[in-house]
């Protein structure tokens, strides 16, 4: 866990989104009350607050119409 905690300040806010947003949000809290760093609760908490309000511009719809064709390619884009 401390590991963890310690690495999550530094990684990008997609790879924290990735990796926290299957938790329950019980797991959420106890991995930010047991943050070892303050960057890591700050990490965890910003992903708390703000995980909900952020939606991509583009849904997969909006990418077949400019012609991406579905499959593997597609599935990857709306993941990032």
């Amino acid at each position: 866990m401390s590991a963890f905690g310690s690495g999550l300040p530094h990684m990008k806010r997609s790879t924290i989104f990735k990796l926290i947003d299957g938790l329950s949000r019980e797991a959420q809290l106890f991995m930010m009350a047991k943050a070892t760093s303050e960057g890591a609760r700050k990490a965890v908490s910003n992903f708390i607050t703000y995980a909900d309000t952020i939606r991509p511009h583009l849904t997969g719809q909006d990418l077949k119409q400019l012609g991406v064709e579905e499959g593997r390619f597609l599935g990857k884009c709306s993941k990032l």
